[in-house]
């Protein structure tokens, strides 16, 4: 059984955008928190 960390928070990325959301990864290293990131904040660009 996969265990997916849920994350609910701020997130910036390098450009120093900044999303809201919820993001559930496999593991919370740094570089996939990232990635699920830009892929919600993908949603949501105004």
């Amino acid at each position: 059984m996969i265990q997916l960390r849920i994350l609910s928070s701020p997130f910036e990325d390098s450009d120093g955008n900044v999303g809201f959301g919820s993001c559930a990864t496999k593991n919370d290293s740094e570089e996939s928190v990232k990635k699920c990131f830009e892929i919600l904040n993908s949603f949501s660009l105004s």
